[in-house]
């Protein structure tokens, strides 16, 4: 038939007619199956019992259907302190959403005054990522009053990153060779103790790319795949 929803004239090979229906493609599909088991419309129970099987398979195709076509939860809101760090993170979610950064433009780490705006995107976060007090000297005290379910990651701390020693005569402090507040030569302040600015070792810099991605696949499981 052209349509499902004619009216059909339906024999069973005998001669006997089963008479005048209209049916829709559901019932149309019912029928097939009781006529190719044998089955009559004169016994009720075996209609009936025709009609659970098919009940039962329809609500398990639902089941399946429904479970494939569960939307995936939203990206996660993910804040990053500095440049360098939001650009590898960047990476990291790449197809499943863009990280936020808090200093933006050309603002120093080690300046930096935070505006109230900085400190509500920073609330609403699901994960803050930073490099450690002595990049971000005015955030461990904002940070430490977030709320219980914002996560923190402070990337000098993380598996795999390696503390590196100042080179001889410390930063080229003062040289002046560079206005971006990120690199060694922008610096005109000490550093003690290890040298802080772990990005610009290509070790440190894959060492953190790989925190970043077992860190981002605990928070967003349905995404870990991506990142």
């Amino acid at each position: 038939a052209a349509r499902f929803d004619q009216h059909v004239f339906i024999f069973d090979g005998t001669g006997r007619g089963f008479g005048h229906h209209r049916m829709g493609l559901a019932g149309f599909v019912c029928l097939g199956r009781t006529l190719y088991h044998g089955g009559s419309f004169d016994d009720p129970n075996l209609w009936r019992f025709r009609m659970m099987r098919i009940g039962a398979l329809v609500a398990l195709l639902l089941v399946t259907v429904l479970a494939a076509c569960r939307p995936l939860a939203p990206a996660p809101e993910v804040v990053v302190t500095i440049k360098p760090i939001h650009a590898l993170t960047a990476g990291v979610m790449a197809g499943v959403g863009e990280p936020a950064l808090l200093m933006d433009g050309m603002v120093s780490p080690h300046t930096y005054q935070m505006r109230p705006s900085d400190a509500a995107m920073l609330s609403g976060a699901d994960l803050v990522i930073w490099v450690a007090p002595t990049v971000e000297s005015t955030i461990p005290g904002t940070l430490g009053m977030l709320p219980a379910d914002v996560r923190t990651l402070e990337l000098i701390e993380a598996p795999g990153v390696r503390r590196l020693a100042l080179r001889e005569g410390g930063m080229r402090m003062g040289a002046g060779e560079s206005d971006d507040p990120y690199t060694e030569d922008s610096h005109d302040h000490e550093h003690e103790g290890p040298d802080p600015h772990i990005w610009l070792d290509p070790a440190n810099a894959m060492a953190i790319t790989e925190v970043l991605v077992a860190e981002l696949s605990a928070l967003d499981p349905d995404h870990a795949s991506a990142y």
